[in-house]
């Protein structure tokens, strides 16, 4: 992985800044690593055996690591088991925002007031 500066850093609070500014620093890294972290079909192999699969394996690799170099012990602990960026990304967006579900609910009760 190229040296591309400081990984955001992220300690609970504020989600919606560290969102723009980790995807910026996800899309800085390449493409590919921002695409995987957007890829829900994505899953971690023991065995690779095509050169696609050996790209998205190295690209959800360096996306896992920022995402875990850049939040605080409190919320690597809510993602550590994860293996996959994916679902890192929305374990803590889900955390933070809520679920599509939730989300849905509070704008129905936000339009009706």
């Amino acid at each position: 992985m190229a040296s591309l500066g400081k990984i955001p850093g992220f300690s609970g609070e504020d989600y919606t800044y560290l969102k723009v500014r980790m995807r910026a620093f996800l899309q800085s890294m390449g493409a590919e690593v921002w695409d995987i972290t957007k890829n829900q079909a994505y899953e971690v192999l023991a065995v690779r055996t095509s050169p696609l699969q050996v790209s998205e394996h190295e690209a959800n690799a360096e996306a896992v690591y920022a995402l875990f170099i850049g939040v605080s012990h409190a919320e690597f602990s809510r993602v550590q088991s994860f293996q996959e960026t994916h679902k890192v990304w929305t374990c803590l967006e889900n955390y933070h925002e809520g679920t599509p579900q939730v989300k849905a609910r509070l704008f129905e009760t936000r339009r009706r007031e």
